[in-house]
């Protein structure tokens, strides 16, 4: 009977893959959120080496069966780290997925006769270690990101620190020194306001990574008046490195303080990555219904191979080597612009610079409804 089940499950991969890609797409809420699914892709050669598990073993050398388990280790480990890596995943939604496979490949196997319990045995556990391979993996690939964030904690967080220090201590010395104070407050205040930041990036990842969405109290915002707040603040500590262009009052339905951390995160990463001697230009504009958000840079073109990994949790691109941050700012923006039901969009050009554009719904509450990840 194994070489019959064997049979069938090739001649069914196609419909196997779809029927399970709707269910994940339907039921694993973090699944709505990725481009591709990273099962899916090596799905079609996980179900031929189930299918040669399923013939018959006598006619099968050793080093085949050997080569069988390989591939079934790396297709899992290569499914729990994309999983790991990816925007609101958790365990648990990665072990369901699996769950949903051996439930539909019954599901089609039997929908003419009825499964030996042999096979059933040999579908079950082959799933159950493909599962195992991609649990280990996940959680592996997490330790390693909390492993890199413990390293890098400490250096982030220790410069702003000492400026602040240092600052502090110098208007204990000089006191009366008017305009020495003044300016050394506002470097307190700069360094105190890139910690915080820091930490309020760090929880926001730590919820995503959890799969929790932020929540969205909504009221009449102006996106123009929040851009010059935002701009205002960043030109402080950056010597006016910012340029605004807008030309009116936008008013909409928004969440106040995801549009200031969208909007926070993507200058400041601009202004990181940006040439010294050149200024970040920001522009706001109204069409349609939609407000679109550009902030662009004359900085180095973004390398393919990084724009596939921009918004990942964690993830730094090698352009960003020597630059302090934690690889998390593009994800809570990306998280967020999803949330206001709106898109996200990069283009990176040599000689033309990096423009990251946000486009959103005037009206939030006319979206709320709508499922958020379509």
């Amino acid at each position: 009977m194994s070489k019959i089940t064997s049979e069938m499950l090739r001649n069914k991969i196609s419909e196997i893959i779809y029927a399970w890609e709707e269910r994940v797409l339907q039921e694993v809420h973090a699944a709505k959120l990725q481009k591709g699914l990273a099962l899916r892709n090596s799905l079609r050669e996980f179900i031929n080496q189930l299918a040669e598990e399923l013939s018959d073993s006598k006619t099968r050398s050793s080093k085949e069966v050997e080569e069988g388990k390989q591939l079934r280790t790396r297709i899992g480990k290569q499914h729990g780290q994309a999983r790991a890596n990816s925007i609101l995943y958790t365990l648990d939604q990665l072990i369901y997925e699996y769950h949903v496979l051996r439930q539909v490949i019954f599901k089609v196997l039997e929908r003419d006769q009825p499964i030996e319990l042999n096979d059933r045995e040999i579908i079950t556990e082959y799933i159950e270690q493909a599962v195992n391979d991609a649990a280990t993996e996940f959680s592996y690939t997490l330790k390693a990101v909390q492993d890199q964030l413990s390293r890098t904690l400490a250096h982030d967080l220790r410069n702003p620190i000492s400026i602040a220090k240092a600052s502090a201590e110098l208007i204990l010395r000089r006191p009366d020194d008017e305009n020495s104070c003044i300016d050394k407050a506002t470097r307190i205040v700069s360094s105190m306001s890139r910690i915080d930041k820091m930490i309020r990036d760090l929880l926001d990842a730590t919820k995503i990574k959890a799969g929790e969405l932020p929540s969205m109290d909504l009221k009449i915002c102006d996106v123009d008046w929040i851009l010059r707040e935002v701009v205002l603040e960043l030109n402080l500590a950056e010597a006016e490195k910012v340029i605004l262009k807008s030309k009116a009052p936008i008013n909409g339905y928004w969440n106040e303080d995801a549009l200031r951390r969208i909007t926070e995160n993507l200058i400041t990463n601009a202004i990181k990555y940006g040439k010294t001697k050149t200024p970040v230009i920001v522009s706001v504009q109204e069409k349609d219904h939609f407000v679109s958000i550009n902030v662009h840079n004359d900085g180095p073109p973004i390398s393919e191979q990084d724009m596939k990994k921009l918004f990942q949790p964690f993830e730094r691109a090698k352009s960003s080597e020597g630059k302090t941050g934690w690889g998390i700012g593009l994800t809570v923006v990306k998280t967020l612009v999803d949330a206001l039901h709106g898109e996200i969009t990069v283009t990176s050009v040599e000689d033309e610079g990096t423009t990251f554009s946000i486009t959103l719904p005037i009206d939030f509450r006319n979206e709320r409804e709508k499922p958020i990840f379509q």
